[in-house]
């Protein structure tokens, strides 16, 4: 299962129901170096997108790193803590949530100092929040509407540039870049 990221925030918004979209840069960066060459045609039966080069024509299929159908897990910032059988460990989460484990089949693999870890190394098995994802889309960052950035969990375009800004900080809304757009539901594991 594959791993979606999002701030503590957004992944807040979205346990509440307020953020059911996200958009994303991956995949689609040689088309962005160049942003105004490139047009969509459609989509491919695959779930591909088919963009065309207006100066050379070259065609180009790019695969969203998510599809339609699929569940992800969300990481979340935590760490794990010693417990007193030798065999436990508890993991707390960045919300102060601390769930308990028997290491009965080695999953626990870390040391476990305590330490503060990254969301992005979050093991599915620890996981806590999951999304199917049921639509996926791909535009410019600009043809955003105020249903957009509100489907994004934000009250106005101009919240969404700030957000946008604030997390793709070489990627700037500026630069009307070409994103995949990818609506989820949260689900149960």
């Amino acid at each position: 299962m594959k791993k979606l990221l999002f701030t503590a925030e957004n992944l807040r918004l979205s346990i509440e129901g307020k953020k059911t979209v996200t958009r994303r840069l991956s995949g689609l960066a040689k088309i962005n170096e160049h942003p105004g060459e490139w047009f969509l045609l459609g989509q491919s039966e695959l779930g591909d997108f088919v963009l065309k080069n207006r100066v050379t024509g070259e065609h180009m299929n790019v695969k969203p790193k998510y599809h339609v159908g699929e569940r992800v897990y969300f990481g979340e910032n935590h760490r794990y803590l010693k417990a007193h059988a030798p065999n436990d460990f508890g993991i707390e989460y960045q919300d102060g949530t601390v769930k308990w484990w028997r290491d009965n089949g080695n999953i626990m693999d870390y040391p476990i100092n305590e330490k503060w870890r990254s969301k992005m190394f979050l093991k599915e098995i620890f996981a806590r929040y999951f999304a199917e994802i049921t639509s996926v889309g791909c535009g410019r960052l600009q043809d955003m509407t105020e249903q957009d950035a509100e489907d994004e969990g934000v009250i106005g375009l101009p919240a969404f540039k700030k957000l946008w800004d604030s997390i793709n900080k070489k990627m700037k809304w500026e630069g009307n870049w070409r994103v995949f757009i990818y609506q989820y539901r949260m689900v149960e594991k």
